[in-house]
């Protein structure tokens, strides 16, 4: 409980934040502003906390609803489909071509990290930026038999690769 009294007839004031009364507190106690600040941190851990707990409860609801999932998969997919024709990327066309023109290119990546941003409401978190190997690594799930793939999965294909142009 907060507390506030006045020390004498100028403009100084000692101040408690906690249970114990102003008159308790001795000369070399925090300054307004530094007790202040002490206490909106406080209050802002606590709420930061309480965010924090509610969204994790309502990520966990959400994934322990199968329906939803699938809901959220076929989302996913016609959101991926409001993409099409957008080119891959500008090198691979001519300068006087309509594609060259685009202002937006995606490549596999691009897509996938464009998708997830547009519902990252639904999904209940943002994406961060990154390549394939980034995605890989934030959304494992071994899936062993092609007929186990659903809408929205993403296929990665984990390899060592070659570079010619590398030594």
């Amino acid at each position: 409980m907060s507390s506030f009294r006045k020390v004498n007839s100028s403009a100084s004031f000692t101040v408690s934040l906690d249970d114990t009364s102003a008159s308790q507190k001795s000369s070399s106690s925090a300054s307004l502003q530094e007790s202040f600040n002490i206490y909106r941190n406080n209050k802002l851990d606590e709420i930061r906390q309480k965010i924090n707990e509610a969204n994790k409860n309502l990520r966990k609801s959400f994934r322990s609803n199968p329906d939803r999932m699938m809901k959220l998969r076929l989302k996913f997919v016609e959101q991926a489909k409001k993409y099409f024709n957008v080119p891959y990327a500008k090198k691979y066309f001519s300068p006087d071509s309509p594609e060259y023109q685009s202002k937006l290119f995606l490549d596999c990546c691009g897509l996938v990290r464009r998708v997830m941003r547009d519902l990252e409401y639904e999904f209940g978190f943002r994406i961060g930026g990154g390549n394939q190997a980034y995605m890989f690594d934030t959304l494992p799930k071994t899936i062993e038999k092609l007929e186990d793939v659903k809408p929205g999965d993403l296929v990665f294909v984990q390899a060592v690769y070659y570079n010619p142009k590398s030594n």
